[in-house]
């Protein structure tokens, strides 16, 4: 009898569906075999926050770290990019041992992921964790970055409690003032100021103005008006 293929594998994982997948194991299937487009089941299955597809192939025996080969992404950063918060630490990945200092190709870590799309559970458990708030991507851009351009207010008072370096700069010159400022972010934005994070670095998206001037450039005036919200 012909073992069932990655394809059917990863199809089921897709769907997820735990039944199909313990059918196809029983059969002889291969949890860790890539299908025609590089994938393998527990990528899928995080990518489409499945957790219990997640749970059962974990203990099944897959690959917790495997990359994709598109990006370089494993489980960890599909899930926390579709605010996958049950795949994370739902007794599946964080728990299981999955690293949660893995990074995608470009030097992007699930921390950065969770505080880009706003995340603040997601967050709260990579710190918890010790993923490591200062750290930085190819572009030199930390989650405190992502999370103040978004205007993510929760993410970053978790960014900033979790030791996050307020003065880091990314490749450009730019802190997360000017993030937050060229997010036209007021709330995040007023945080930094009250914060005394230092506003006079050169932005080179703002062409050398100081994010302040940034911001009104932006039409946000009322940056220091509004109250502190850290």
């Amino acid at each position: 009898m012909t073992a069932p293929t990655a394809k059917q594998v990863c199809d089921a994982a897709k769907a997820g569906d735990v039944a199909k997948l313990r059918e196809l194991q029983l059969a002889g299937a291969d949890i860790n075999a890539q299908n025609e487009d590089g994938d393998v089941a527990l990528l899928l299955a995080a990518q489409g926050g499945f957790h219990e597809a997640v749970r059962w192939l974990c203990m099944a025996g897959a690959k917790k770290d495997v990359m994709d080969k598109h990006v370089g992404a494993t489980p960890m950063l599909f899930a926390c990019i579709e605010g996958a918060s049950m795949v994370v630490n739902g007794g599946v990945l964080l728990d299981g041992g999955a690293d949660v200092s893995a990074r995608d190709k470009s030097g992007r870590t699930a921390l950065m992921f969770a505080a880009e799309l706003g995340h603040p559970e997601l967050v709260q458990w990579c710190l918890e964790f010790k993923s490591d708030p200062a750290a930085a991507d190819v572009n030199g851009t930390t989650p405190l970055h992502y999370a103040a351009k978004g205007g993510h207010v929760d993410v970053v008072k978790a960014l900033i409690e979790g030791g996050a370096a307020l003065n880091a700069v990314n490749a450009k010159g730019s802190n997360a003032m000017h993030f937050a400022a060229s997010g036209s972010s007021v709330q995040v934005s007023s945080g930094f100021w009250r914060h005394s994070l230092h506003v006079s670095g050169v932005c080179a998206r703002a062409l050398a103005h100081a994010p302040l001037l940034y911001a009104h450039m932006l039409k946000d005036v009322v940056l220091l008006e509004v109250s502190c919200i850290i």
